[in-house]
């Protein structure tokens, strides 16, 4: 027989985990519709130039920082939809595609951050012979909000040799 309290905890437990990865997903859908972002992204900039200003939730799910959190187009639809995103970004009428609010322009792209911090001596660990950091880039950030918004993170990775490794 089954135990319906169970199957209400198994509900409200996936409940949870869905909220939870909605919240991860808002946060990268966040940054990646950021000006901060759109400076260095030229990915993201030539998707919103060829796509009348939209990125197609498709191409979002090929993101490695989204992939590690979903591979579902719904739940980025949902995380699209999240209240706190309202004045950043805007679902399309059909759930397939993503736009600014207010369009990313050349104007947009000259007028920079006001304040940036570089931190180093960031604790690492070796994993197949690359240096990575034991922080995440959102325990990072987790750092420095309480000082004001991050718009942010850039997380260097070097090999044994000392070259750059990848930008992550």
């Amino acid at each position: 027989h089954s135990n319906p309290k169970l199957a209400k905890e198994h509900i409200s437990s996936n409940m949870t985990d869905e909220t939870k990865i909605i919240e991860s997903v808002v946060e990268r859908l966040r940054f990646f519709f950021s000006d901060a972002n759109l400076r260095r992204d030229k990915f993201m900039r030539n998707e919103l130039a060829e796509n009348d200003g939209k990125v197609s939730i498709e191409a979002l799910l090929r993101f490695n920082s989204i992939k590690q959190h979903t591979e579902d187009a719904t739940i980025v639809a949902k995380a699209a939809k999240d209240a706190s995103l309202v004045d950043r970004i805007k679902l399309s009428e059909d759930e397939k595609s993503i736009s600014r609010v207010v369009p990313f322009d050349m104007e947009t792209m000259g007028s920079g951050v006001k304040f940036s911090i570089r931190v180093s001596k960031i604790p690492t660990e070796e994993v197949d012979g690359v240096a990575k950091y034991k922080i995440t880039r959102d325990e990072t950030k987790g750092h420095f909000t309480k000082y004001g918004p991050v718009a942010l993170i850039n997380m260097q990775h070097f090999r044994k040799d000392g070259k750059n490794a990848a930008i992550g």
